[in-house]
């Protein structure tokens, strides 16, 4: 067949070159299958803003104030760390009210487990305290060290992605966005730390 004809005619040559390149097809497809995808977003307003969307659920958190409102707002350095888990109609509406009011960017993001990922924040829900029905109080918020990008971050390495340690929705942005343009993507965010 064409293999043949690649391989200059000889049969046995084409038949070789035809079982390697069905191998590695297949094996790529294999890769392909395997790969499973959640979205991260970021916002731009304020410190910025990160979360997850996996499987028609979002995943945000941050200093909301759900319990205490003193504890939310963009100064407070630390306050309750309130998740936030929407699904199906309330995740669309969640992702259409943030992102038609913020300047923002998502990223699909290659892992191995979409299940470690809902895993990851089912166990903060489970050790939490329920507020609402969407609500989790799941731990304590700190602007430098326990955030929405930490958090963020965290649920994606359970699900097999290999991400460095970064604290901040900037970093983040850069690290998947990588900045061909780096002087507009830092006035955009600046030093916001």
């Amino acid at each position: 067949g064409l293999g043949s004809v690649i391989s200059g005619g000889d049969f046995f040559n084409g038949f070789r070159y035809g079982a390697i390149s069905s191998a590695f097809n297949h094996v790529e497809h294999e890769i392909i299958k395997q790969t499973e995808v959640a979205t991260i977003y970021f916002t731009t307003d304020g410190v910025g803003h990160t979360f997850l969307e996996i499987d028609g659920t979002v995943y945000t958190y941050g200093r909301y104030g759900a319990r205490t409102p003193e504890s939310s707002g963009d100064l407070a350095p630390s306050g309750e760390g309130i998740l936030h888990k929407y699904t199906g109609k309330a995740a669309k509406n969640y992702i259409k009210s943030v992102t038609s009011k913020s300047e923002y960017f998502s990223y699909k993001v290659s892992i191995k487990s979409k299940q470690s990922v809902h895993e990851y924040y089912n166990s903060l829900i489970k050790n939490g305290q329920s507020v609402d029905k969407y609500t989790y109080n799941v731990d304590t918020y700190r602007l430098i060290s326990n955030n929405c990008t930490t958090h963020s971050l965290n649920a994606l390495r359970a699900g097999g992605a290999e991400i460095p340690f970064i604290i901040t929705p900037s970093g983040a942005y850069q690290y998947f966005f990588p900045p061909q343009n780096y002087e507009l993507i830092y006035s955009k965010w600046g030093p916001k730390y």
